[in-house]
Order: structure tokens, then sequence, then C-alpha cells
């Protein structure tokens, strides 16, 4: 299947992995995928605002260009495309956690920024929060159609890739910061008890 022509093409690296793998294994299935996307694509791109066949008007966007493709490929028979890339990089990750849990639980004498430890209690709670956040930035941030990420993931990704990412992220503030209010909500159960577990969405 050639490659999908893009509106910018500029530091584009395309992933390599087979999207056939687990799913639909016809070349009919992957040949006519490539047809009606290419199709698509070219429609929007001579003009954006253009009604699709088959899909309700939305905005021309990232996310509206990954609803397209996703359905397109339901249609088709095909399953989740990422699935052996999920499933890789979730492997990985359970091997990096301990060593990260262990990380943020040592961490709190004084906060990643270098404030002084004037309450120990609440600079050691900033400075796990902080970590731990950065932690998920890190994880976050991955996208194979993007060229840093993609190189990454040719390398294998894992604890070097990981600690790389999360040392390059920005110091705080950040543009939304609402780690200071987060501890103080917290702070107001440390006399009591403290939060043992927490969902991150």
């Amino acid at each position: 299947m050639p490659p999908l022509p893009m509106l910018k093409l500029e530091g584009y690296n395309p992933a390599t992995f087979d999207i056939r793998q687990d799913n639909c294994d016809t070349d009919e299935a992957v040949e006519e995928f490539a047809s009606q996307f290419n199709s698509l694509l070219d429609t929007l791109k001579a003009d954006p605002k253009a009604g699709i066949e088959g899909f309700a008007p939305m905005p021309f966007d990232c996310l509206s260009l990954c609803h397209y493709r996703d359905s397109i490929l339901y249609r088709l028979g095909f399953g989740d495309i990422f699935k052996t890339v999920k499933e890789r990089e979730n492997f990985q990750a359970l091997q990096l956690l301990p060593d990260v849990l262990a990380e943020i639980d040592s961490t709190g004498e004084t906060s990643a920024s270098g404030s002084p430890p004037a309450d120990k209690t609440k600079v050691a709670a900033i400075a796990r929060m902080e970590l731990t956040l950065r932690g998920v930035f890190a994880g976050n941030i991955f996208d194979l159609g993007a060229a840093a990420s993609a190189q990454l993931f040719e390398k294998g990704g894992g604890a070097s890739a990981f600690e790389d990412t999360r040392q390059k992220l920005l110091p705080r503030p950040w543009a939304v910061d609402n780690i200071d209010e987060i501890i103080a909500v917290m702070r107001e159960s440390f006399a009591s008890s403290y939060y043992k577990k927490a969902l991150l969405f």
C-alpha cells in the first residue's frame, strides 16, 4: 500500500508496523481502506469544510480525521490496529513501574524546583505530586506520527526513552498548573489519614 497523502509532510515519519496483524488479513481490505481514505483526504484537501458522505458534519481537525480513519477501518473488518503497539508499550511500562513507584516513594526532602524545606510535609507532597505528574506526561507524550517518538519506538523505548522524555519536560509553572491546589485539598486529610490511591485520566 503506498503512503497516504498528507496535508503536510515535513517532519512526518510514518509508522512501519503491519495493521493486518490480529485484524482483517486480506490485501483487498487494506487496498480498499487506502482507496476510501485517500479519496476522503483528497476531498478535505480541496475543501476542508466539505461534507463527507456517510458521516455527520464535523469540524476539520485531528479528532475528525481519526474518527474518519477508525470508522472506515471498522467498516472493513479491522479491529484495533494499534493492538500490537499497545501490548508492547504496556509490557515495557510495567517493567518500569516498580522503579518509578520506588522513586516517587523516596522523594520528598526538597521539591524538584529546589524549594526550601520550611514545611517538610508540604514540600514532600508537592515533590511527589510533581514527579508523579511528570511521569504521567512523559508516558503520554507519544505519537508514532511524530519523528522523535517514532525514533524512540524503533530503538525499543523502555527506561531510557521514558527518562529522556521526562527530563525534557518544561519546568513549573505549567500552562495549567494546579499542584498547589491539589496539595491544599490533600492536606485537609493529613491529620487523620493519607490518600493511598488515585486514578489519573
